[in-house]
């Protein structure tokens, strides 16, 4: 979208990133889940708004490619963002949620019950703004995406897909 509006450069960006979602359930959970269709048994899931939040349409995405929404949409609650998702499953106020790794790696309050597995492409891209003339936005993606840059977001629990831009 910021291409087509002109606010960058199609040979400025980078695909630079990666994540992937997860099932979370509360920490002092027994609820085990091994597969995408062990959520049809629970009585609620959060996610973000699956009509607004990207975590929430990635997760319906993959639920429909599994054919699976329709059986779990009844049991969505629909949040906010992806954070407002995992503090629904931290408080137990639901016992699992769909949200990305590097926001569940942030709560001591959720653990991990299942990566996913041939989701959705879960993508973020990098560059400088087209009207940018100063020298400091390119220092900015240097190191963002330099070996000091990568090492942070890989702390974070993100792919790196570039060595470098």
């Amino acid at each position: 979208d910021l291409e087509k509006a002109g606010l960058v450069r199609k040979e400025d960006r980078r695909d630079f990133l990666s994540n992937v979602l997860v099932v979370v359930v509360p920490r002092k959970s027994n609820l085990r889940i091994s597969r995408a269709k062990d959520l049809t048994s629970l009585a609620r899931i959060a996610i973000g708004d699956p009509t607004v939040v990207p975590a929430g349409i990635y997760a319906r995405n993959w639920l429909e490619s599994l054919g699976l929404w329709k059986e779990i949409e009844p049991k969505v609650v629909p949040a906010l963002d992806v954070r407002a998702a995992l503090a629904d499953v931290a408080s137990e106020a639901a016992p699992a949620g769909i949200v990305y790794k590097t926001d569940a790696a942030v709560s001591k309050d959720v653990k991990i019950a299942m990566m996913v597995q041939n989701g959705p492409e879960i993508g973020y891209s990098l560059a400088r703004t087209a009207s940018s003339k100063r020298a400091a936005a390119q220092r900015f993606v240097d190191y963002a995406a330099g070996a000091e840059g990568r090492a942070i977001f890989e702390r974070r629990g993100f792919v790196v897909k570039v060595s470098g831009i």
